[in-house]
């Protein structure tokens, strides 16, 4: 019994157990999606079988050095119809054959098809660590833009609040009198308009979390809630980092990059193996054969008696081959400038998207300092003509212009905020490898 406890809370400790946990109900923080991801992503998965598959064509080209040995043997059976009474007209027969062979040499194209095959398992794990990296980048963009959504809906509901009150007020005013039936229509156009307005930001943040869960392979059934986020204002005036520093840490590590450097250094392997082909080919072969028949007395003895052996050893000589070689040589080699080209087209792109990064971020910090600036000021006159409406002293123009301003200044600060954040964590994963939120 105790065995049996024992072994039933090592299977629940272990990490694998853990390894597929939805986090609680206070939310999932950037870390928590991020390690679901790389756990159950279907791609990711998906290129880890690749690479398997990759090892095990690495393992059959290291098999190459090894000789190849296979046992052979036919059984046949002869019936001669018209043979004499007293003889036997059946006859059995076999024949059997351990047959060996061994490449010598092959223009050294084992060892450079072993080197370009290790390589290759390299371009794999590449491949699994530049979309991990990706996941990062791409869940950063879907989880910021929830917190978006999430303070757009804050917004527009303290907004819609206001427009109620406003609302309630100028009914109030127009039963007593005080304004008129246009004023008030005005006013309750407002109110819907600011109704609507929530309902589309409350869509808006479905459809970002519905995002979010199909990057992370949810399913439709499972909740799903994001942990929520203070932002300062230290977070998004952060320092910048010189973009040039940016750019050489990023060509340092960003496995993209390696890749292709990578696939120039298989090319010249291949160009090698095609070269190969103009040499000697070597081959080594011996066998051991023997055979028996039904009228030939004992079993053993006939095998004994009938054993030979034989060795070989060929040497094929390429002298005509219809260009296969040269061909071989000419499409190797430009596989090896477009795997440059590759590179250089990705340098290329790298340059730009970090340029862009720092433009974007220096403009979203420049904005969020206007439109906070511009938050207070359209707070303030807010403020002082709902003063002036509530005590029936203002026209409903300049109260409902006060009212879209203030509104339209908080949204420009929020997508300024939310922004700059993006584009400053952007530029930290370049230069790290590494996000933080």
């Amino acid at each position: 019994m105790n065995t049996v406890i024992r072994i039933v809370l090592m299977v629940c400790f272990t990490p694998a157990a853990f390894a597929n946990t939805i986090p609680d109900a206070a939310g999932w923080t950037y870390k928590q999606c991020v390690d679901y991801a790389l756990n159950n992503n279907i791609s990711l998965r998906k290129l880890r079988l690749d690479k398997e598959t990759d090892n095990a064509t690495l393992y059959e080209s290291k098999a190459q050095w090894h000789p190849s040995l296979n046992f052979a043997t036919t059984q046949g059976f002869t019936n001669y119809a018209r043979q004499q009474e007293d003889t036997n007209r059946n006859i059995y027969a076999g024949s059997y054959g351990l047959n060996a062979s061994w490449t010598v040499f092959n223009g050294n194209a084992r060892r450079n098809q072993i080197k370009a095959d290790e390589l290759q398992l390299e371009v794999s794990q590449l491949g699994i660590d530049d979309c991990e990296y990706t996941f990062q980048t791409e869940i950063l963009t879907r989880y910021l833009n929830i917190l978006y959504y999430q303070e757009s809906v804050g917004i527009a509901q303290r907004n819609l609040e206001v427009s109620e009150y406003q609302k309630e007020r100028a009914e109030a005013l127009m039963e007593s009198g005080k304004m008129s039936r246009v004023d008030y229509s005005q006013i309750e156009s407002q109110y819907h308009s600011d109704k609507y307005s929530l309902t589309s930001a409350e869509s808006s943040l479905a459809s970002s979390t519905i995002e979010l869960k199909t990057l992370l392979e949810l399913g439709i059934d499972a909740d799903f809630d994001i942990a929520p986020a203070d932002f300062t204002d230290n977070d998004i005036t952060y320092p910048l980092p010189d973009k040039a520093d940016v750019y050489a840490d990023a060509c340092a590590w960003m496995p993209s990059l390696q890749q292709y450097r990578a696939t120039g250094q298989i090319s010249d392997y291949n160009i090698a193996i095609a070269k190969g082909g103009y040499y000697p080919q070597i081959s080594l072969n011996a066998s051991v054969a023997t055979a028996n028949n039904s009228g030939g007395g004992n079993f053993g003895t006939q095998l004994l008696d009938r054993m030979n052996e034989q060795i070989s050893l060929s040497v094929n000589i390429p002298i005509l081959d219809n260009r296969r070689n040269k061909t071989a040589v000419t499409k190797a080699k430009i596989e090896k400038l477009n795997a440059e080209l590759d590179l250089e087209s990705a340098l290329t792109t790298l340059s730009q998207t970090i340029e862009n990064i720092y433009i974007d971020a220096v403009n979203a910090q420049a904005n969020y300092e206007s439109c906070t600036e511009q938050v207070k000021s359209a707070k303030l006159s807010d403020e002082l003509v709902n003063e002036q409406f509530r005590l029936g002293m203002i026209n409903t123009l300049d109260l409902l212009n006060a009212h879209n301003t203030l509104y339209a200044a908080q949204l420009q600060q929020l997508q300024a905020k939310y922004m700059a954040i993006l584009n400053i964590k952007l530029l930290e994963f370049y230069q790290t490898s590494n996000i933080t939120l």
